[in-house]
């Protein structure tokens, strides 16, 4: 896992909104996608939820969180 991975779990953390993270972080929301699916993958685990009110963290993402 890359340290800006991190990054984008703290911001997604902090505000639950992929559209509004990629445009914090200057990357495309296609790309920010592609980055969670890869550590998704790395930890095969799922760590997001989509809602309609944006992105919620299951359990074993809380814990990659903190």
């Amino acid at each position: 896992m890359h340290d800006f991975d991190w990054t984008i779990l703290r911001e997604l953390y902090m505000m639950p909104n992929i559209t509004k993270v990629a445009g914090r972080l200057y990357i495309s929301q296609p790309s920010l996608t592609k980055r969670i699916q890869s550590i998704e993958d790395e930890f095969h685990v799922k760590i997001l939820v989509r809602t309609t009110k944006g992105v919620q963290f299951t359990p074993e993402g809380e814990l990659l969180v903190e």
